[in-house]
């Protein structure tokens, strides 16, 4: 099984971080899905720093909302208790939208 790198600890370390980051990311073999050591994902983390403009691009690109970490908190968790309004916001209009 090929192991594929994730964004999310770049994200994690990024005080300021554009979409354009996160496309060349991409474009170089990063998955928006793919989680670290802690099973945080791309979303995960760009929740939790309160990037409400990249969760939103990778939710655009069919990021998952509702991968969890291995503490069991959703991205809309880890938004909320970290006080970014406009993350949970974005997650949550998504989760919500999920059949």
């Amino acid at each position: 099984m090929e192991t594929v790198p994730s964004i999310a600890r770049a994200i994690t370390s990024a005080r300021a971080i554009t979409n354009t980051q996160v496309k060349k990311w991409l474009d170089q073999g990063y998955s928006c899905d793919s989680t670290d050591g802690r099973n945080h994902s791309a979303i995960s983390e760009a929740s939790c720093q309160g990037h409400a403009h990249i969760v939103e691009f990778l939710l655009g690109l069919g990021g998952d909302p509702n991968l969890l970490a291995d503490t069991g908190r959703s991205p809309l968790f880890r938004a909320a208790f970290n006080g970014h309004e406009g993350a949970c916001c974005v997650c949550g209009l998504r989760m919500s939208s999920i059949p």
